[in-house]
């Protein structure tokens, strides 16, 4: 049987003064005594463990929406590289945790965020989904995108293909990129609904 970790109190206090929702919190600190760190670690490492905490309490939570860990790391005073970094490269955490995976396929996030963020119709999400299936087919190197971007520029090729009245700049801030990245694959995407 493991040992229950103790959270140092410094951590429970940066935790507790984030606005964030309560079970968030509570599977924060949980998360928190899975971690493999020893003693409480240094203000930079410290926020990039918080960080990691935060976004998997999401993930063990299933969440609907899993907040971009830029958006998480700004709550805890880290830039947009150091949030990604803090995610991607994960503390150690002890033997016998089997943390849940936070990876999804590109279509169940962008279902999750036109219905979500966009608030776009269910009906119209359903036919989004089987176009974005036929473009993939046609164009299966797509996948190899960055998830993120590949889903900003399907979901504005959509839009303005069937005149769905959407603000680029808005989408583009949303999945914290620049919307040249997103024109790129935007591009991409338009010239497989071309092939439809």
């Amino acid at each position: 049987m493991m040992r229950e970790s103790k959270i140092p109190d410094s951590i429970v206090r940066c935790i507790d003064d984030l606005e964030l929702p309560d079970d968030v919190k509570a599977k924060t600190k949980e998360v928190y005594t899975w971690l493999d760190i020893g003693s409480t670690p240094r203000q930079n490492n410290r926020s990039k463990y918080i960080c990691f905490c935060i976004h998997q309490a999401y993930v063990e939570l299933d969440a609907m929406i899993v907040p971009h860990p830029c958006e998480i790391g700004k709550k805890v005073g880290l830039s947009h590289q150091q949030s990604k970094s803090s995610i991607q490269s994960r503390p150690p955490i002890k033997e016998g945790i089997k943390l849940k995976s936070s990876l999804k396929r590109p279509i169940d996030l962008m279902k999750k965020y036109a219905l979500l963020r966009l608030h776009i119709k269910e009906s119209t999400v359903d036919v989004m989904e089987l176009v974005f299936n036929k473009i993939i087919k046609i164009d299966s190197s797509l996948l190899q995108e960055e998830k993120e971007p590949l889903v900003a520029a399907f979901i504005i090729a959509y839009c303005e293909a069937n005149s769905i009245a959407i603000d680029k700049s808005f989408i583009a801030k949303e999945f914290y990129l620049e919307y040249n990245t997103i024109k790129t694959r935007q591009k991409r995407v338009e010239n497989a609904m071309a092939l439809l």
